[in-house]
């Protein structure tokens, strides 16, 4: 095989690299964060002063993974909540995304059924307000097996 020969397999390989790569980029799924991404960047001011608000009483806010239930507790020495959502954040898939309303029990817990999730990471982002102040707090959680 002469110089010439070589010159064109590499240059075909080349090619053939790039389309496989043009391919798969277009077969890629590529979600944003949210569906109205930009729009929630222009009022993101507003979650900045929540989180400051929540880092205040984060410590008495807990997420705990139970067998059956994902199980949120508030302390009771909280301020009682007007109204708020618990969204459940997949980075690797939006459509496995869920978000609830925040409704807690005389025990000041909220159960939510692992039945509505699939195994793998999640982001849980808890959002009130006690009719006063606007909260916001953060979890990370795994969930490894579904029952």
């Amino acid at each position: 095989m002469n110089w010439g020969v070589k010159i064109i397999v590499v240059y075909v390989c080349f090619i053939g690299m790039i389309f496989f790569l043009i391919i798969q980029s277009y077969t890629h799924p590529s979600d944003l964060v949210a569906k109205n991404y930009y729009a929630q960047e222009l009022a993101y001011q507003e979650v900045i002063d929540k989180e400051i608000n929540g880092k205040k009483i984060d410590s008495l806010i807990h997420v705990v993974l139970g067998s059956d239930a994902i199980i949120i507790k508030f302390n009771p020495k909280l301020k009682p909540i007007y109204h708020g959502n618990v969204t459940f954040y997949r980075p690797s898939h939006a459509t496995w995304d869920r978000s609830f309303v925040l409704q807690l029990d005389q025990a000041n817990t909220q159960h939510i059924d692992k039945s509505y999730f699939y195994p793998g990471y999640y982001t849980i982002i808890l959002s009130w307000e006690d009719g006063v102040k606007k909260y916001q707090v953060k979890r990370d959680l795994t969930i490894l097996s579904i029952p």
